[in-house]
């Protein structure tokens, strides 16, 4: 039986989310820069910039200008669906996900 081999850029950005969610790279904590994970895992340029557009796609990190790629604060957003038919304040119309999010302290647009 085969096993499919995951792509090289797939192997970058799993050593990496690894070492995210292991606390090796905590929160607010900034990610080598794409030469060093090039030497590093001795991939291209492209390779890495793949491995890390799919962290930033999960979530897990944001790219800063001038400050290279920073991993996340992963703070659960807890949904509380039954909260959703509850009368909103007066004047605030809102969607009731936009509403949720802003109860539990976070922006909508975050």
């Amino acid at each position: 039986m085969k096993v499919a081999r995951s792509s090289l850029y797939q192997q970058v950005a799993s050593d990496l989310r690894r070492a995210i969610y292991s606390g090796d790279l905590g929160p607010g904590a900034q990610l080598p820069t794409e030469a060093t994970l090039q030497d590093k895992y001795g991939v291209s340029r492209n390779t890495v910039r793949l491995a890390l557009g799919e962290l930033v796609n999960e979530g897990l990190v944001t790219r800063a200008p001038r400050r290279g790629t920073i991993v996340r604060d992963r703070r659960p957003l807890l949904m509380y669906p039954q909260r959703e038919l509850a009368p909103q304040p007066t004047g605030e119309v809102r969607e009731a996900f936009a509403y949720a999010v802003s109860q539990e302290g976070a922006s909508p647009a975050s």
